[in-house]
């Protein structure tokens, strides 16, 4: 299970007097220090930052991205900066990620959408625009038209006739799933028309090595590469970064993680991605291990748990309390508007 825990020591390939050294022993002193800091139900404490910066060291997902942070971290002069670069990574990159739904969302679309269309039709989808809707018929003609997890077929497949009845097998509802989240101008991502280092598309690019504004600005946030076909609960584990995938040394194969493993009964734990058409790519191994980087990050620092509290109270809490009782929650809430 990835619980919250302590950061561990300086692994032995992390050479003495180099910037991964240093930088990682800095998150070893910032963590200890941290103990002597206040403590805040309803925030970030300084024990998280210094916790989601080591443990993004630990788990970056390219050495370029890993260097960029350790730079990052050792350009750092005190524990009142080290607390900011922890907040700016937990709010630009791992809230990017994990994302929570509010607990009364807006009615589903219609089942009788029009995304279950016959293989035939792939010549004229490919010449279409970019769009949700086409990159949703596109991944189940590529996926077979079924979970790439479980196997599980899309009901309404056979239901609006896209493929036969197979009697034995399972029917689920399926989903077209982001890996990496839709942003729809550069002022979404930056804040203004220039991305900037510490910008959301900034902390991406910089840790992850995936540029937004090249690979996934607005309609380009639907390729392929960046959608998995997943069933309905497997994809609110994904986007709440409870559930993630490691790449195996066998191309396009992964090994399902997941936070507890109750998120995975039932599940065969290795998965191979498999396209029905050469034209059709599958899910970028980049993109895919960057989230899982955030994912790990997220549980074993322990922001993840405080990011859903704060987001949960605020949902529910619709109008601050008289007494004041509400101070923490409101200044919770407003550390986290992100530009």
């Amino acid at each position: 299970m990835f619980e919250p825990q302590p950061l561990p020591s300086i692994p032995s390939n992390y050479a003495p007097a180099t910037s991964l050294h240093d930088a990682y022993t800095r998150c070893l002193d910032y963590e200890l220090a941290a103990t002597n800091f206040p403590d805040n139900a309803f925030e970030i404490t300084h024990l998280h930052a210094a916790r989601l910066l080591g443990y993004l060291v630990l788990h970056a997902p390219t050495d370029n991205g890993r260097s960029n942070l350790c730079s990052e971290i050792i350009y750092c002069f005190d524990h009142a900066a080290l607390f900011e670069l922890g907040m700016q990574y937990n709010n630009r990159l791992i809230r990017v990620f994990q994302r929570i739904s509010d607990p009364t969302p807006p009615p589903s679309p219609s089942p009788s959408r029009p995304f279950y269309v016959h293989a035939e039709v792939l010549p004229q989808l490919l010449t279409d625009p970019p769009s949700y809707t086409r990159s949703r018929k596109l991944t189940l003609i590529r996926d077979g038209y079924r979970s790439q997890v479980t196997g599980t077929y899309e009901a309404g497949a056979q239901e609006y006739g896209a493929i036969p009845v197979i009697p034995w097998a399972g029917l689920t509802m399926t989903e077209a799933c982001h890996i990496i989240p839709e942003f729809k101008s550069t002022f979404e991502i930056a804040g203004g028309g220039l991305v900037q280092p510490e910008s959301k598309a900034g902390v991406i690019e910089h840790y992850g090595d995936v540029s937004i504004t090249q690979e996934l600005l607005g309609q380009a946030a639907h390729r392929l590469e960046n959608i998995l076909t997943l069933d309905a609960n497997l994809h609110a584990s994904f986007t709440g970064l409870s559930v993630w995938f490691e790449l195996t040394s066998v191309p396009n194969q992964y090994r399902v993680e997941a936070a507890h493993p109750g998120f995975l009964l039932g599940i065969d734990r290795l998965v191979t991605f498999t396209s029905a058409d050469t034209r059709l790519p599958l899910p970028s191994p980049r993109y895919l291990a960057l989230h899982a980087a955030c994912a790990k990050a997220a549980h074993l620092s322990g922001v993840r748990v405080v990011n859903y509290k704060i987001s949960s109270n605020i949902h529910s809490s619709r109008t601050m309390a008289n007494g004041g009782e509400s101070a923490e929650l409101l200044a919770a809430a407003l550390s986290r508007v992100v530009f």
